[in-house]
Order: C-alpha cells, then structure tokens, then sequence
C-alpha cells in the first residue's frame, strides 16, 4: 500500500507538471467493457450485481439484508441512476480464484469511477461477517479517505476461491447518482490512473497555455472579448476540476460543503462567461437589438441559478442542467442565424460550438444515465471543449487577421481619404482665395498678403492701387457673359504683365507663375506698388495708357476705359481693411468727379462716423420740413425788370449751425438722398412760384438738379405730378444742370433731357466753362439757357482772359440761338458791361442776395432795390 501511495504522489507530480507546462500529450483511449464485468482482473469474478432504491433513505447495513428479495439484478451493468434524492444500495458477489497452492488473502482495490457521490460507503460481508464501513463521499473531508484519490477508492480483502459480498450505499441528493465499479489489482490501477493524469495533465496544460497568451494579448491589445475568452478557459478548467473530482481533491480539499455545490455552480458560471463572451466575440450590441435582450435575459437567470446555488448549498442539479441546455441550444441557433446574415466570426463559434454541446450533451447523457459511463463518455465533456478551445483559438487568431486585414484597408482607404481631403482643401483653399471667373487672387488672398507686409514691418510704405473697367458691362451685354469671361481673362493677363513691369510691384503669390493682379469683385482689380524712382501717379497714368491698345477678340477689335482709385499706408490706414475702404472711395471719388485717377483723400469720406451722422440727420431733415428755401433775384437785362429768380437750399442746422451746400449736396448724391432732396426743393419752390404768378404770369424759377436726377426714370412724371399739384405751368420752371453732369452719361442725359423739354420746361446748363463739355454734346442738347460761372464774371472788368471768356460764350450762345444768365455780379460796372455786350440775364449779390421767402416777397413788392428794376 505504500509502493502505491509513492507511486501515486510521483503521478500527481506529474500530471501537474504537465499542467504547468501545458506540454501536449499522445491521446490514448481505453475501451472499456460496461460498468460492472465479468472479470476486472485474471482472477477476480463478478457473480452478478444488483441494486435496490430506498426512497425514504430508512434503511442501513443492519436491515438492508433483509431487502435482498427486493434488489434487481443489473444485467447491462450500467449501474447509473439519473438526477435523484434517494439513497441507492448496490450489492456485487465476487469471488477470487487462485493457484489452489495458494491459500492467502490477496488485497484488491475497488473503485467508484464518479467523485460526484455526496455518500459512498461499503460494507464486506463474509462468513455472515460484516466489516466496518468506510464512506468516501464528498460530505466528509479529502483528508479522511484512505487513499487521497478524486474516486471514492476502497481497499478490499479477497481470498482464494471464496465469495465475497460487497454491499455499498450511495448518494447524490439533488445530483446524478452513479455508481460505475472495477476492481483493480494495485499495479494495474497505478498504470491505468498514471496514464489518466497524463491526458488530464495535457489537457489542462494545454488550457494554461492558452489562458496564459490570450490573457497577453489582452494586456497588450486591451480587448474585452480576450478577457471573456480567458474568463471563460478558466472557468471552464475549474468547472472541469469540480466534476472529475481533482478540485475537491488540489483546491478545495477542506471544504466540502462547497465540494457539494461546485459542479453546478461552476457550471453555470462557466456557461454565463461563454455567453459573455459569445456577445463580445459575435458583436451581438452592433447587430440586433432583440437578441441581445434575450442573451442579457440569459445573463441574468443564469446570475440568478448560480447566486441560488451558491445561497442555498444545494445543488439545483436539474436547474443547472435546463439552464445550460437552454443556453447550448439558443447560442447554436443565434450563431446559425448570424452566420447566415454575413457574419464571418459566428461561423466559426457555431462550429466549436457544436462540438462542445455534444461533448456538454454525451455527458449530461451520463449524468441522466442515458449513456454509459466509459472512458469515452465521461470525459466527453473535456473533449469538446478541448475541440472548442483550439477552434475559438483559431477564431480568435483569425479574427486579429481580419481585424489586422480590415485596418489595413481602413488604413488605406484614410490614406485615400486623406490624400483626397488634401486635395480637397487645397482645392478649397485654392478656391477660397482665387477667383473663379479669371483665376486671380482674390480679396481675402489681398488681405492676407497686405498683413503680411505690414506685419513684417519691412516696408516704410506702399500703395493699395484700385482698377475699376468703366464699360465692361456693354460687353457682357452685348456679346454675352461667357464671352466677357473670355475677354476678362485676356484683359487680366496682360494687366498683370504690365505690372510685372514695374520694378515696384510687390507679388501676392510666391509662385513663378502667380498673378500679381488681384480681382477684388466684379470689374474691379487691385495691385500693390512700393514707393519706387517714379511717382505713383505717373506709374498709374502709364498704367491707364494701356488700355488705350484695344482688346482683340475673334477679330473684334474691343475699346475698354478704366479709372483708378490709390489709398496709401500708412497714411490712409494702418490695415488691410481700411486700405481697401479708402482706396474703394478714392474709386468713387474719381467716378463721381469724372476723373481718370483720384487719390483717397479724409474729407471726400462719405462713409466717416461724421458724414454717416450727417447722412441720418439730412434725411430726418427732409422728412420734417427743417431746411429752407432761399431765392435769389434775376434781372433781365433788355427790360431791366425782375422776371425771374433761382431757388436755393439752406439747412440750419439746430446745433451745427449753418451748412453750407457743397457740404451736404455731394453727400445726397453719393448716398441716394438727391431724390427726395430734389423733389422737396421742387415740392417747395412750385409753391412759392404760384403765390407770385397771379402778379406776375411770367416769372420763372430756376431750379437746380443732379446727373443722378436724369438717372431717374421717374423724374419726369414726378416733376409734372408736382406741377400739376400747385398749378404751376411748366413754362414757367427753368431746371438748372451742370455740364459735367451731362457729360457724366451723356446718352441717358439726352434722353431724359429731350422728355423733359418736351414737357415745356425749359433747361439751363449752369456754371458753363468750368467742365469739359463737348460742343457737339452742346449742340444736341434741347436748351434754352447757359449760365456763366462767377468765376469768369467777378474780375472780368480786371482780367483779360475772364473778359475773354465771357465775350466768347456771349457770342457762341447768341449764334446758337440760347440766352445766357451771367452770375457773380458784384459791382455796377460789370452789370453795365454785360448789358452792352448784349448779355440777356444778370444775378449776383449787387442785384440781392438770396432770401426766403417771405423776404423775397417783401423785397420784390416793396424795397426800393426793386422797385427800381420795375
């Protein structure tokens, strides 16, 4: 017996080594004959075995002889009882037989293939003698065995030729009872048990091994789903120890209350962790909804049988196995489903599923003694899920490949994507600082580029340069916008090559082929120039002179104009911003003045917080009748009498004072407010006019207007709306314009000019000489009256080339049949002198100043000055 037990220590140490090591080992099968044989060794005869179930758990050693008429002979030696809370008698006859020389007591081993019994107790009866019982089941401490072993192991006593009567008691309540016995000669137990643990040792070995590098890659990779793969190997190998009896027999020798409960409850923890990992694993969260309600349901009373198990002590056998079934069965259906559905990882679960639930299912057969208990069936469990290990291992392995094999197209198409999206936003960018009809930089490019300068604060000054093509719009109207694109982009290139020209420009892109033009909206265009040997004046003269080379276009032969508008730093403004604010005035400037080229000068701001201000106060101005008319006598030179008068704005203003109108008037025009400014001028001085013409038929009142008036395609119907609202005949209304404003649009001018004249209201061209008016405009144009500037008349006594002037206009208007108003008359002399040469119109301040109304009245009824031109 102690050859035995040394020789049993050197196969536990074994075994563990192997476990340790996870070395593999060569599979070796044992097929066995049923659980009870004829003959266990050479020697050793089984007469029969039968077996009796007491129900009540009443009887014991003493009566249960007594009962032997009741046991059932068990001719298939399948000694296994299913899940059941009763006791169960097994009564074997054996007999040795030996040499008949040999007249001994031979020592035999009988073992109960099922460490599951929570009672194994035996009583040998010989001679009518009975020997004291051993039990060996898990109720009692490992410690207490006899031979520390996983199966309940008893030692028996056999001599030659003599039948013994082996009687054994044995329990499970709640569990599987079984009872498969062999009698073994102690040899051939060691070897038999040596090669067991070897196949055991590389079985768990070989579960160590994979919890061990799946466990590193979860350190490494963390990914839940290798945690619940390592949750679930290990679960699994402990559930393994519980039910092959090594656990009671390694880990948990001193208690075997829990001994009793292991089994099941490991089990079910096991099952719970597959179930754990299956969702992680399949990616069950991703997929559907409702199942995964019903696996999180599985979840939870699987959590509820284990904690009830773990609660109670109890085993709930029949609980866990439904439990487990339930669990098999729905994981093999979810992974068929989800495999149908394209899912490449439930494939691969469903077959090492498979494999496992009929291990799982051949030995629940066991326990339900539907299947014998042989070597093959009781460890058909360790079988599939060894199969299952290595096949999940794969499944794993594979799916670090697809993973690593989909990163790497994700990698791939990011890169695309990435590339793509560079050249997107280089696009973008591209876009956003060109524009899209000539391909120039653009205003904010401008902007940027001027930061940079003045940020970098090498440059002491340089000048914001605005072009403005007067007359592209004909173009795009007459040959269409596409084929204006075309022509812009011509008239842009070679822009920009004269400008590269210059050895002042300052480039905007830091590219060989970039533009130094920018296309700032529409017709306009901006370049930058430093201080440079030329003046910048001169360089923009030059710089206009280009366009004077018409523009060629499938043999049309194309006539642009331009203007110019310069804003300097840091004189104009110390940013981008404001440069190109001052600079886009100076461009107003220029158009509104009909110049070719004006620099941005403070005062001509319109758009300043004083002129804004201004702005709101002449429109409050006019919407509530604050400003004044003032009229200034006419006399007529061949009569000698007062016939007419022009009408003059005033704005007093209630905390500026007087306002002076070419302050304001400018302002109107720029900003829209001539419109309603001339129509109350109009509105006002008709009404005037009818209180005089009861005494006076023919007076007429001079009334001045805007270029921005004969842009109005209502002006017309509105002057003779206000005419007929004060019954004021249109004869008597002389409407005063200048020739620059003529000559600001010359074709609309004489249109609406010719509509007005047409009406009956005469037209005067005021301060004439002081533009550059063509004659052959002056020709055409329906007037009856030119006015000369005072600028000619006040010191014609004393200048010569004045004087000149003067005649010359005098006599060109008397050949072209006009009557001329001269203004500015200061002294008597020049009156007498513009009398005698033949001047129709005289007005100045040696006449009358202007007045308002009523003062004009009285003066014109009353004062001696006029009475003496009656």
């Amino acid at each position: 017996m102690i050859t035995m037990i040394i020789k049993k220590q050197h196969v536990v140490f074994i075994s563990l080594l192997f476990w340790l090591m996870g070395s593999p080992c060569r599979a070796a099968f044992e097929t066995l004959p049923p659980n009870i044989i004829h003959k266990h060794q050479n020697n050793v005869e089984v007469k029969y075995a039968a077996w009796l179930e007491d129900s009540d758990n009443a009887l014991d050693e003493s009566n249960v002889s007594s009962q032997f008429h009741r046991f059932k002979i068990e001719e298939s030696g399948n000694l296994s009882f299913g899940i059941s809370h009763s006791d169960f008698w097994i009564a074997v006859k054996v007999i040795l037989q030996e040499d008949q020389s040999i007249d001994k007591v031979q020592r035999y081993l009988l073992e109960v293939k099922f460490p599951l019994l929570a009672i194994a107790q035996i009583y040998q009866f010989h001679n009518s003698r009975v020997i004291p019982d051993i039990d060996l089941g898990y109720d009692n401490p490992i410690n207490n065995r006899i031979i520390k072993h996983q199966n309940p192991l008893f030692p028996i006593e056999l001599k030659n030729n003599q039948e013994y009567l082996l009687l054994m008691k044995v329990a499970a309540p709640g569990g599987s009872v079984q009872a498969p016995m062999r009698i073994w000669e102690n040899d051939a137990f060691i070897e038999s048990d040596s090669l067991l643990n070897y196949l055991l040792g590389g079985f768990f070995g070989t579960l160590f091994a994979m919890v061990v590098y799946n466990g590193f890659l979860y350190v490494n990779l963390r990914i839940s789903t290798y945690f619940f793969y390592v949750t679930y190997i290990s679960l699994s190998a402990l559930a393994y120890l519980a039910l092959n009896g090594q656990g009671f027999l390694y880990l948990w020798p001193d208690t075997p209350s829990f001994n009793g409960i292991s089994a099941p409850f490991l089990c079910v923890l096991t099952t719970i962790s597959g179930l754990l990992f299956f969702k992680s694993f399949i990616r069950i969260s991703g997929r559907n909804p409702r199942i995964q309600n019903y696996t999180n349901m599985l979840l939870a009373i699987g959590l509820a049988i284990s904690i009830a198990i773990y609660a109670s002590h109890q085993l709930l056998g029949i609980y866990a196995v439904i439990y487990i079934s339930i669990v098999s069965i729905s994981v093999i259906v979810l992974s068929f489903y989800l495999w149908r559905n394209g899912s490449r990882q439930a494939g691969f679960f469903l077959l090492a599923w498979l494999l496992f639930v009929i291990g799982v299912l051949c030995f629940l057969a066991v326990l339900l003694g539907l299947l014998p208990n042989n070597l093959l069936t009781r460890h058909s469990l360790q079988l599939g899920s060894m199969t299952e290990a290595f096949l999940l291992s794969f499944a794993l392995a594979d799916s670090i490949n697809q993973a690593k094999k989909e990163k790497y197209q994700a990698l791939q198409k990011e890169h695309i994507a990435t590339k793509q999206l560079k050249k997107a936003e280089a696009q973008l960018d591209y876009r956003a600082l060109h524009s899209r009809t000539t391909g120039l930089p653009n205003r904010t490019l401008l902007r940027q580029r001027l930061s940079q300068l003045i940020n970098a604060n090498i440059i002491d000054e340089l000048y914001l340069i605005l072009v403005s093509l007067d007359n592209f719009h004909e173009i795009n109207k007459t040959l269409g916008h596409r084929t204006g694109d075309v022509i812009l982009k011509k008239l842009t290139s070679r822009m920009n090559g004269l400008i590269k020209g210059y050895d002042n420009h300052i480039e905007l892109e830091e590219k060989a082929d970039a533009y130094d033009l920018a296309h700032i909206e529409g017709v306009i265009f901006a370049f930058v120039l430093r201080q440079g040997q030329n003046p910048i004046f001169d360089q923009a003269e030059s710089f206009l002179r280009s366009f004077d080379m018409p523009v060629v276009h499938q043999d049309l032969s194309l006539d642009i104009e331009a203007r110019i508008g310069i804003a300097k730093y840091p004189d104009h403004g110390p940013d981008p911003d404001q440069l190109l604010k001052n600079s886009h005035i100076a461009l107003e400037f220029a158009l509104s003045k009909n110049e070719k080229i004006a620099f941005y000068a403070p005062e001509e701001n319109l758009y300043n917080e004083q002129r804004l201000t201004r702005i709101s106060e002449l429109k409050l101005a006019i919407q509530t009748n604050r400003l004044a008319l003032y009229f200034q006598p006419q006399l007529d030179l061949r009569s000698e009498s007062i016939k007419s008068a022009e009408a003059l704005i005033r704005w007093q203003h209630p905390e500026r004072g007087f306002i002076p109108p070419d302050h304001f008037i400018p302002l109107a025009e720029r900003t829209g407010l001539i419109h309603p400014l001339t129509y109350y001028v109009c509105d006002q001085g008709f009404s005037f006019l009818k209180k005089i013409l009861p005494s006076n038929r023919d007076f007429r009142l001079s009334v001045n207007i805007s270029a921005k008036n004969l842009q109005d395609k209502l002006f017309r119907s509105k002057i003779l709306e206000l005419l007929k609202k004060h019954q004021v005949p249109p004869a008597n209304i002389v409407l005063e314009l200048t020739e620059t404003a003529v000559m600001t649009n010359p074709e609309d001018a004489l249109e609406m000019i010719g509509q007005l004249s047409q009406t009956g209201i005469d037209l005067s061209i005021d301060d004439f000489g002081t533009g550059y008016s063509s004659l052959a405009y002056l020709k055409r144009l329906p007037v009856k009256e030119l006015k000369i500037d005072r600028t000619f008349v006040m010191d014609m006594n004393k200048n010569n080339d004045d004087q000149i002037i003067v005649e010359t206009t005098l006599r060109m208007a008397q050949n072209l049949g006009l009557s001329v108003v001269a203004e500015g008359i200061e002294n008597d002399e020049t009156l007498i002198h513009l009398k005698n040469l033949g001047c129709d119109t005289a007005q100045g301040y040696h006449i009358a100043r202007p007045m308002p109304e009523d003062a004009f009245l009285l003066w014109l009824n009353n004062s001696d000055e006029a009475k003496k031109y009656k």
